[in-house]
């Protein structure tokens, strides 16, 4: 009789154990999948900031193009650039 106790008792500890691991596997990817959606849209509104940016500068060099002082026009958008992507 004491040892069929003792035998369900370790059961249950080893059926106890393989659902902490059920729950904390299920918990992690829980975790994961969140912050990959996290990371994915965070991305996705960085390079859509990044190619806004990369159009105004390339409207705003070709509408700069005729100057009489190239330097300062490429002064100010290497300025520009350096904003845009820091």
């Amino acid at each position: 009789m004491e040892a069929d106790i003792v035998s369900r008792v370790d059961k249950l500890e080893a059926e106890l154990q393989r659902l902490k691991y059920l729950v904390k596997a299920k918990t992690l990817h829980e975790y994961v999948i969140e912050e990959l959606h996290r990371v994915k849209a965070i991305d996705e509104l960085e390079i859509n900031e990044r190619l806004k940016k990369h159009e105004l500068l390339k409207n705003r060099i070709s509408s700069s193009v005729v100057v009489e002082d190239p330097q300062t026009v490429l002064d100010e958008v290497i300025g520009d650039r350096d904003e845009a992507f820091s």
